[in-house]
């Protein structure tokens, strides 16, 4: 799933465990309770996009954009919680 479009995309309850989306663009999208554990998502654009209860854990997110991105209940790789669209 490489460089895939998920512009404005409406994501509810899906998994992409392991997945790999690296130099994918999911500009101006809504996630809610979405799981990219372990995901490989190096240079991906989240600009504009609003992440509700998103899970980054342990994913690789190098180089990704986050620009004007709402996140709330947000797990970041670390395991830090972001909350700054809520």
């Amino acid at each position: 799933m490489y460089g895939s479009n998920l512009r404005n995309a409406t994501l509810t309850d899906v998994k992409f465990r392991t997945a790999y989306l690296a130099q994918s663009e999911v500009t101006n999208a809504h996630l809610t309770n979405v799981d990219f554990t372990n995901a490989d998502l190096i240079n991906v654009d989240f600009s504009g996009s609003v992440l509700n209860e998103v899970d980054f854990s342990e994913a690789r997110i190098d180089g990704s954009i986050f620009a004007g991105a709402s996140l709330c209940k947000v797990t970041m790789p670390e395991g830090a919680v972001v909350n700054s669209g809520c």
